[in-house]
């Protein structure tokens, strides 16, 4: 079923985002091929204009993916899909990881459609050998192979990524468990789980610079010679694993709450309609997976029960 879930979210959050990432390739061709075939000043500025408009389209493709993630979020679970996805034999952990991974793969898409982009648009041996000699330098600089430094770079910038996004979910799942003013709420829980991620990174800095001279002069001294600047410098490389490990973590420990919240709560329906001598009331029918316990006119639903036996099944909830 997990499968199924995730291909039906994928298809509905692709929906938008591919014409941002096909509109941004066309522009990055259309501009690399003008120049390589003209050379004026007219199509000079036509390339740049190509150029321009892939990158923003590209970058406009990955926000509205994380956009769409959320959106996508709210309308299956708490809006107009809901009253199907509630009543699937699914569980709600099993919802909320196929939006999960509905977020990392378009992310993950989107990001690598604009590395595609980008290298089209400014692919050139004088730049490529610009950007080996700068990667290069801060790599020595840091004492990090070129390759290591490389990964870690991208796959911290991903991380933070998608730490955002988790952030958003972990919003979105507290904020929509208030009656009133939900989107108000959402924005202020997913505020309040990035301030207190900041605060833990910074008291970790604090910590950790107790223990090490070269991350207290990196923090706090603001005079320094060249060398001792290559020393903090150095420090870099672990500052980078430290916060790949630390977002990481973020991202688990959100997951794990926002899950366990999404799990089990108070819900109120409430239901309004104009009623008069003319008007009657029909009936409601709750559907769910679910179990329910009669005790006269006392009607309560329960956790559904996983057998019963012959006879009347009303009584069995």
């Amino acid at each position: 079923m997990l499968g199924k879930l995730l291909k039906y979210d994928l298809k509905w959050t692709i929906k938008i985002i591919y014409i941002f990432l096909g509109l941004g390739f066309i522009f990055a061709v259309t501009g690399r091929v003008m120049d390589l075939l003209f050379d004026s000043l007219f199509f000079d500025i036509v390339v740049k204009i190509c150029y321009g408009t892939g990158v923003a389209l590209s970058i406009n493709a990955l926000v509205n993916a994380i956009i769409k993630s959320w959106s996508r979020f709210i309308v299956n679970l708490y809006k107009e899909e809901s009253y199907l996805s509630n009543t699937l034999p699914v569980k709600r952990s099993t919802h909320f990881l196929s939006k999960n991974l509905n977020s990392l793969i378009i992310i993950l898409a989107c990001f690598i459609v604009l590395v595609i982009n980008l290298f089209i648009m400014y692919y050139s041996k004088e730049n490529m050998e610009v950007i080996k000699n700068f990667f290069s330098s801060v790599a020595t600089t840091i004492d990090i192979p070129l390759p290591l430094f490389i990964a870690l770079l991208i796959v911290l910038l991903f991380v933070e990524i998608f730490y955002f996004v988790e952030l958003g979910f972990f919003g979105i799942v507290f904020g929509y468990s208030h009656n009133n003013k939900k989107f108000l709420f959402s924005l202020l829980y997913a505020s309040i789980g990035f301030v207190v991620g900041t605060f833990i990174n910074f008291i970790i800095l604090i910590v950790a610079s107790l223990f090490n001279e070269s991350l207290y002069n990196l923090l706090f001294v603001s005079v320094m010679n060249n060398a001792q600047i290559l020393i903090e410098f150095s420090l870099l490389k672990g500052l980078m694993v430290l916060c790949i490990c630390l977002y990481t973590v973020y991202i688990g420990i959100l997951y794990i709450i926002a899950n366990a919240k999404l799990k089990k709560g108070v819900n109120t329906l409430t239901v309004t309609l104009p009623f008069n001598v003319v008007s009657n009331i029909e009936n409601y029918l709750l559907l769910g997976d679910f179990g329910v316990e009669v005790k006269g006119s006392n009607v309560k639903i329960i956790q559904k029960p996983k057998t019963i036996n012959f006879g009347n099944w009303v009584n069995q909830g």
